[in-house]
């Protein structure tokens, strides 16, 4: 049947963490209403009530995107008569409506009816009130061209059979296991696995089920089944780390997303969290190897940086050979004053015993004006080298490039933040105040 334009295919856009905030706030509406302050309930009572009504709407809302209306439409009641919020009645309507549109039967069109104008009922400001209006408009005229009393289609929503079990009479119970995960899949008591979410008819008592998907972590949880009743449990399944394997310039520093993770040579892979990791390997005097990579889940990635000098680097070595020179210079300059000291002391002697020659004596003066002009050279050689070799030093050892991450964008480590609104609507299914 062709999709109406106006009640388009949900989307879950909801955050585990804001479905928990505002489901406690749905909480102490509820206490309120019946005259009993948060304070009277206890705080474990309190968690409890927030993490069954999560899990009935994770499960519920992962069950309407595979289909299985009639089990979400369940999940999604329950949740409403764990914490009333009329959002919830729009989503369990929606969800009858579905099931109608893909298997026409009597009761489950009388329920999704009911359901709308119980939402309208329930909330005068309400949000999706013009959809809740015009799914009425369309459903309440099929409704005069159906039986009126219950069971003439053979439909009961209840029922194992409506929901696509065995009818076994030892099976009264029901079990319905999600995952967010992507291509999940269900093992129920060691059966074979089966697409999730799975829908299945179980005898009452506990049952454990194995959950699995490429990329993550495989999880065993255990599900009491109760009779005549459909027992969900949603598994959030952890995503398994990517690993780099990194090669390159010895005594580099390997950096993912600003943190250090190690140094060069790697003696194993660097785990990272699946996404968009950006990627830097930097060593002093070096120019830095930057790159945004995708990792998946469980994927293997090898990274080969081989780091050139940096132009200052370069300088620094350069200034080293231009200071090495100098002070060879400044050597050789305070070599041939001592030398020229030497020849002044011996002709100084003979000036003392007064048997210089007069050119002995002009070679004495030579020799003292040599030894200080080569000395004062030696010295200004000297110091031009120290100052150069340290200009070097600075250079050398104050060479750090600095690296700039650029914004990162959003990933399965940082999702985008949504408004929390839970209703299966255009905008997406979540829990709207």
């Amino acid at each position: 049947m062709k999709k109406r334009p106006s009640l388009p295919e949900p989307r879950v856009t909801t955050s585990p963490s804001t479905l928990h905030r505002a489901l406690a706030f749905a909480l102490a509406l509820s206490t309120a209403s019946l005259g009993v302050t948060p304070r009277a309930l206890a705080a474990d009572s309190v968690e409890d009530q927030k993490r069954k009504a999560a899990n009935f709407f994770d499960a519920g809302a992962e069950a309407y995107k595979a289909g299985q209306y009639l089990a979400a439409a369940e999940a999604f009641e329950k949740a409403y008569a764990l914490l009333p919020s009329p959002s919830l009645l729009f989503s369990a309507a929606q969800s009858y409506r579905r099931q109608y549109l893909a298997e026409p039967k009597a009761d489950t069109l009388r329920r999704a009816i009911d359901l709308y104008r119980t939402y309208l009922k329930s909330d005068a400001q309400a949000n999706r009130r013009e959809d809740a209006m015009e799914a009425l408009a369309v459903l309440v005229p099929l409704q005069v061209r159906i039986p009126t009393e219950p069971g003439q289609d053979g439909a009961d929503p209840d029922s194992a059979a409506s929901s696509g079990t065995a009818q076994d009479p030892k099976k009264t119970a029901r079990i319905l296991i999600s995952s967010n995960a992507p291509g999940a899949e269900v093992s129920l008591d060691g059966g074979p696995f089966s697409p999730a979410p799975l829908v299945a008819g179980v005898e009452p008592g506990p049952h454990r089920a194995r959950v699995r998907a490429a990329g993550h972590h495989d999880e065993e949880v255990e599900v009491q089944a109760r009779a005549h009743e459909q027992v969900p449990q949603h598994v959030a399944l952890r995503p398994r780390p990517g690993s780099l394997k990194v090669s390159g310039t010895a005594g580099a520093r390997v950096t993912v997303d600003g943190k250090l993770l190690g140094s060069l040579p790697s003696t194993a892979p660097i785990l990272v969290d699946p996404g968009s990791r950006f990627v830097a390997i930097t060593a002093t005097g070096h120019e830095p190897w930057t790159e945004r990579i995708e990792v998946g889940k469980g994927e293997s990635k090898s990274v080969y940086a081989d780091l050139k000098w940096t132009t200052q680097r370069r300088v620094a070595w350069a200034t080293f050979s231009v200071g090495g020179a100098a002070a060879i210079t400044a050597g050789v300059l305070a070599g041939l004053s001592l030398d020229r000291q030497s020849q002044a002391l011996t002709l100084s002697d003979k000036l003392s015993a007064g048997s210089l020659t007069p050119t002995e004596r002009d070679g004495y003066n030579s020799a003292v004006q040599s030894r200080n002009e080569l000395g004062q050279a030696a010295a200004i050689t000297g110091i031009v080298a120290a100052v150069i070799v340290a200009t070097g030093i600075g250079l050398y050892t104050l060479d750090e490039p600095a690296v700039v991450a650029p914004d990162s964008p959003a990933g399965p480590d940082k999702p985008e933040k949504k408004p929390f609104e839970v209703a299966i609507t255009p905008g997406g299914v979540g829990l709207r105040f």
